[in-house]
């Protein structure tokens, strides 16, 4: 191991990152931050918003139907030349 990073206080990159962008983080810490998730998203199944009838409501429609209710592409809107060529 670096003898910057086996230090008593942490590893000095963590300490003297000057965008405090470096944390350490320990097989605990880890753990805790797994099992926070794990809760958030089991509350989160459990919201009425989750439920399997509200991806029924959604209308099925074929690919033919779905490229009749796209609307159609125009033209784009070109500048003159003069106005492109304005480097070089």
């Amino acid at each position: 191991m670096r003898p910057l990073c086996g230090r008593e206080n942490g590893p000095a990159c963590v300490e003297n990152c000057p965008a405090d962008a470096l944390q350490l983080v320990t097989d605990v810490a880890l753990s805790g931050m797994a099992k926070s998730r794990r809760l958030r998203t089991a509350r989160q199944e459990h919201q009425p918003w989750h439920a399997s009838t509200a991806a029924q409501e959604i209308p099925v429609m074929s690919k033919v139907e779905q490229m009749q209710a796209t609307p159609a592409r125009g033209e784009p809107d070109k500048l003159a030349i003069e106005a492109r060529k304005t480097g070089f």
